[in-house]
């Protein structure tokens, strides 16, 4: 059975403007993005997880098509998106949707609750009436009751979590096959993040929705994903199970990040041994030679520095670049 998603090599570079280093137009990138590579099958709950700057988000604004790759290529059910006509383009379009971050500036403020959801269904052909039904719906499937009351809002008139179905609503509102979620729960409280995972894992199983989840805290990783890919500096350290990853982790930075996330019980959290790294994330104009990792790692070894590790699997299902994983 083909894959739903596959991205292939996937690189986006930015050249550095404005500087003193202009003259030598050509030599100096930002390296987003930098040869990522995995696939998503239909239902499934891909997370992708990493520090500020590893280029998660990139990754989702490439797929979405809302910047254009400097090489690499994304497939969506076996056709690559960036050969698409603009028949298929529109169709692609209403199939794969964001959730952003911050919904309070996604959303217009000058339009009611209804009158943003409505927008999409006018667009595509369903007006008047029909389009409206179609909002206290969306409303109610979301939470938001009575849906009249919500209809009728402003997005200052509405808490955060409230805000975040709204923008989770607008996303399957022309019920897609793939919705790619933006960090769509970080600046919220625990209690409703708690609400708004729940609401996305049950709109997944009513809707057969296929999600790919760009977050920084693994806790949302284990609660919601299937599969982890852990980015770092433009590049996929590891891709595994979410079980796997966090039962038996491969590469060192995984293993570290995961002993950084808190836990709620104060015995085991003192007793846990942390991994410290040294040194500061490098640039991703100046990447170190060979591993990227290497100047953090501390079981660098010489081959380490010599050439960048490829992504290979080492389990059935899970892959690792690293020349010397953790046993």
């Amino acid at each position: 059975m083909p894959h739903l998603l596959e991205v292939k090599d996937l690189r986006k570079q930015y050249p550095l403007k404005g500087s003193f280093l202009s003259f030598r137009k050509g030599k100096k990138l930002v390296h987003a993005v930098d040869g990522v590579t995995f696939n998503l099958d239909e239902g499934e709950t891909l997370g992708l997880v990493g520090e500020s700057g590893c280029g998660k988000t990139t990754t989702a604004k490439i797929i979405l098509r809302l910047i254009e790759p400097t090489s690499g290529s994304v497939y969506y059910k076996g056709k690559n998106i960036f050969k698409l006509k603009r028949s298929e383009m529109y169709d692609y379009r209403q199939e794969v949707k964001l959730i952003f971050q911050d919904t309070y500036a996604s959303l217009n403020p000058r339009m009611t609750v209804g009158e943003t959801l409505k927008r999409q269904f006018t667009l595509h052909a369903v007006r008047g009436k029909s389009a409206k039904e179609e909002v206290l719906k969306l409303l109610k499937t979301v939470g938001l009751t009575p849906e009249k009351t919500f209809y009728n809002r402003y997005p200052h008139e509405l808490s955060g979590g409230q805000r975040q179905r709204v923008a989770v609503a607008r996303a399957i509102g022309l019920k897609p096959k793939l919705v790619l979620a933006d960090e769509p729960v970080s600046a919220l409280d625990i209690s409703i993040r708690g609400q708004i995972l729940k609401l996305m894992k049950q709109l997944q199983h009513d809707f057969q929705l296929t999600y790919i989840f760009v977050t920084h805290h693994l806790g949302v990783v284990r609660s919601l994903c299937d599969r982890v890919a852990v980015m770092y500096l433009g590049r996929v350290a590891e891709l595994a199970t979410v079980d796997d990853l966090f039962e038996h982790p491969l590469h060192p930075y995984t293993k570290d990040i995961m002993l950084a996330t808190p836990i709620p019980d104060p015995e085991r959290s003192r007793s846990r041994q942390r991994m410290i790294l040294s040194g500061e994330v490098p640039s991703p104009i100046d990447l170190p030679r060979g591993c990227r990792f290497s100047p953090r790692c501390p079981y660098v070894q010489n081959d380490c520095l010599e050439k960048e590790p490829e992504l290979i699997e080492l389990r059935t299902g899970h892959f690792v670049a690293c020349y010397h994983p953790l046993e």
